[in-house]
């Protein structure tokens, strides 16, 4: 649990407790080491499937479900992200 609130805590950049499409697009597209940036089309079809109920916003919840899924990357995406 600790893990998945670090790791949104750095996908939510403004702090608002949620995550835009545009926060997700900004950290998703980024070249990591090890890690092929996606094209900000493939983050919009993420952000569709993760934003459950269509808000336009991705709270803690819907981020929690998705960790469920694909947890390691994400965690992985969130460790790079925070080391810069």
């Amino acid at each position: 649990m600790e893990q998945i609130q670090r790791a949104f805590k750095v996908f939510d950049r403004n702090n608002d407790g949620t995550i835009s499409e545009g926060e997700l697009i900004s950290i998703l597209t980024m070249p990591l080491p090890g890690r092929t940036p996606l094209k900000p089309a493939q983050v919009k079809s993420i952000f569709a499937l993760v934003d459950a109920d269509s808000n336009g916003r991705v709270d803690y919840t819907e981020f929690a479900q998705a960790w469920a899924v694909n947890g390691d990357e994400l965690g992985d995406v969130a460790k790079k992200v925070a080391a810069i």
